[in-house]
């Protein structure tokens, strides 16, 4: 009698990201609160020399603070939708990048054109700690995987 052996694994938790997760990444979100806290900055500053000329020591009136609020408000709001315009346009011409790399490879004539293509894209990141017989390795692994992508 053979006894029959089953590999029995776990199946892999798949991390469920938040929004923002999916959008930004830490780096990206900090920086972004930081330029929203800039241009709020600005704004105030601004508002508070125009407003006042060279006279800080006039006190400042509700009124005023009611402005500034609005006026900080509205500059938060434009940055936000002229970053998020730039974001949109980034992540387009980053798809059409990738786009147009997958379709070179997949247009390939040949099997060396197809690895030349994907050399182009990334022997500048792989070159410094790679050689030349393992780059060109993952380039045929690469190439293999997209074609038929």
């Amino acid at each position: 009698m053979t006894a029959k052996t089953s590999i029995r694994t776990k199946p892999r938790m798949v991390e469920r990201k938040g929004f923002l997760e999916n959008l930004l990444d830490p780096i990206d979100r900090l920086s972004e609160t930081i330029f929203s806290i800039l241009v709020v900055l600005t704004f105030t500053l601004a508002y508070q020399i125009f407003r006042f000329g060279g006279n800080p020591t006039q006190t400042p009136s509700a009124e005023y603070a009611q402005d500034l609020l609005i006026g900080a408000l509205g500059a938060t709001i434009a940055w936000g939708v002229i970053d998020g315009i730039m974001y949109a346009l980034i992540s387009m011409f980053e798809r059409g990048e990738k786009h147009r790399l997958l379709k070179r490879i997949q247009t390939a004539a040949t099997r060396e054109e197809g690895i030349q293509a994907i050399a182009e894209e990334f022997d500048h990141i792989l070159e410094p700690i790679t050689g030349l017989e393992k780059r060109q390795l993952l380039y045929a692994d690469v190439l293999e995987h997209l074609r038929d992508s």
